[in-house]
Formats: structure tokens, sequence, C-alpha cells
């Protein structure tokens, strides 16, 4: 048997041109695989965040218009519009502010409540009327029906009823 000599057992061979740009793909792939789903991570935190912040700001300008409404400071309509009227046929409340550098836009709807029979609930006695109020506030667009690229719908909604007994 012949002896090996020192030099070819540490010879290494090197990789061939091919080899390296495979290596380099799969690396590279590997690397975007993983961005991707970082990204795909990130906005979904993101996204949960604004509808925090939208639910928040839902609640907080429904709690400042029915104050406002109701103690007849509204420049939108009058205590005694929103009782006897609904929206439709009369306008919503809309307007829009900024916080933390994002404008959020909202819309108030306000509807009698009425039972199975289709009469106002409460009727029958003086001051018992009800009403139901929505809000719906949207970001990051101009309108509550378009979507966000890669986000999807960035709008939240809230209902409460009001009695007509309440005053501030």
């Amino acid at each position: 048997m012949r002896p090996s000599s020192p030099a070819k057992e540490w010879a290494v061979r090197g990789l061939t041109l091919a080899e390296l740009v495979v290596s380099i793909f799969l690396v590279a792939t590997a690397l975007l695989l993983v961005i991707g789903v970082f990204l795909t991570v990130l906005r979904g935190v993101e996204k949960s965040a604004d509808l925090t912040a939208g639910a928040t700001v839902a609640e907080s300008m429904l709690n400042f218009e029915i104050y406002r409404v109701l103690s007849d400071t509204s420049p939108f309509l009058t205590r005694n519009q929103f009782l006897t009227q609904d929206s439709p046929p009369i306008g919503p409340i809309e307007a829009s502010f900024s916080l933390n550098n994002t404008v959020f836009t909202y819309r108030i709807y306000h509807q009698t409540v009425e039972d199975s029979a289709g009469a106002v609930l409460g009727a029958g006695a003086a001051e018992n009327r009800l009403k139901k109020v929505d809000i719906i506030v949207w970001w990051f667009t101009d309108n509550p029906g378009t979507q966000r690229q890669g986000h999807g719908f960035l709008r939240t909604g809230l209902t409460r009823m009001v009695h007509q007994n309440i005053y501030y």
C-alpha cells in the first residue's frame, strides 16, 4: 500500500460555478422567505394596533358627540332634532381629526328603535323613546368602503342605545 501524501489529505476540492450559484440562490430564497414572514407578522401587528386605536377613538367620539347633542351644544344637530328625526333622511354627523399623525374620520347615524309591530318603542309614555346610535370610524382612506393595500379595511364600528331621559 502506498502511503498517502499529506498534501492530498488536506487538499480541499473547490466549488464549481454551478454549485456556487445554486447555494447563493438557496440562501437568498431562504432569506427572502424569512423577510416575507417577518413583514407579514409586522403588518398584522400594525393592523391590530390600528384597530385597537380605532375602537378607542370610536368609543371616545361616540360619547363626546352624544354628550354634545343631548346637552344642545352640538354644531350638527339639536337635542330635539336628534330625538325626533332619524339619519337618514337627515344627514349623519361626520367629522375628522388627527391623532398621532393619523387622520381618523367618523360618521354617526341615529335611528329610533321600533318594536316588532313597527311602532316606536316606548312611545306610550312621555319622553320614553330609545335611539340606536351607530358610529363608523375609518383611517388611512377617504372612504370607509375602500381597502388599504396589504391591510384590508381599516375601519371599526360601535353601537349604543340612548334613552331620551338622559340629560347632561
